[in-house]
């Protein structure tokens, strides 16, 4: 995944661990790093996918979302 730091992205997408992070409204940054990561190791790009897919499992799944909400609208 490659993302922005707009609107709270850069908190779903670790940069260099789940994917990347770009300053927004660069797109020459942004062209870069999408040809960085298709020039990228086979390997290494899996870790990352890996990785991620394990974030999204543990820090987004639906009970842990439910409880977050449970917290918040009783505050």
């Amino acid at each position: 995944c490659v993302a922005t730091n707009a609107e709270g992205l850069s908190e779903n997408v670790l940069h260099e661990q789940t994917g990347w992070i770009v300053n927004k409204r660069d797109s020459l940054v942004l062209a870069n790093r999408i040809e960085d990561v298709i020039a990228m190791d086979a390997k290494r790009r899996k870790e990352i996918a890996e990785t991620s897919r394990a974030r999204v499992n543990a820090e987004f799944n639906l009970d842990r979302l439910v409880e977050e909400f449970k917290v918040f609208y009783k505050s």
